[in-house]
């Protein structure tokens, strides 16, 4: 484990077992004062990672379904886009990708919800398999794989 730090970003010293109850609230009020920004830190990563993931798995005919995965922080989009494909279709990755980061990027410190929408009206029958470039659920494989990316492997997702 890396050592707690202080407000300075300090190396706090490691806790002795003759410590006072006031150490000791000291020491669990920095531990607390993390967690706002490291949860906010791990939501945005997730975020990211589950995008990229999608936007990777979505099949390409035109580039219009990987164009409108839009990344919002704190309500749905409720837009579709035109296809961004200055080079061909990896131009829809490349746009889609981008637009998410820098959604991601410019959200207020302690961002607590950051939506990922598709509203186009086949991407359901996209996701059912319609297409035979990506596999049926491609949307809940690119959750799962970019949760996992993220939390090193310790993700399971299990059926109903």
């Amino acid at each position: 484990m890396a050592g707690l730090r202080d407000d300075r970003g300090r190396f706090l010293p490691k806790a002795k077992p003759t410590q006072t109850i006031t150490e000791f609230a000291r020491r669990m009020k920095i531990r607390g004062d993390h967690i706002p920004i490291g949860t906010s830190n791990l939501i945005r990563k997730m975020a990211l990672s589950i995008d990229q993931q999608i936007v990777k798995r979505t099949p390409v005919d035109t580039g219009r379904a990987r164009s409108n995965w839009i990344v919002n922080v704190g309500s749905a989009a409720a837009e579709t886009v035109e296809p961004f494909l200055p080079d061909g279709n990896a131009g829809a990755t490349r746009g889609a990708l981008a637009q998410a980061q820098q959604a991601i990027a410019s959200a207020p410190a302690f961002t607590k919800e950051i939506h990922i929408t598709n509203n186009l009206s086949y991407i359901g029958e996209l996701n059912n398999g319609s297409s035979a470039q990506a596999p049926k659920n491609f949307v809940e494989l690119g959750i799962r794989d970019g949760s996992r990316i993220v939390l090193g492997g310790k993700v399971k997702i299990t059926e109903k």
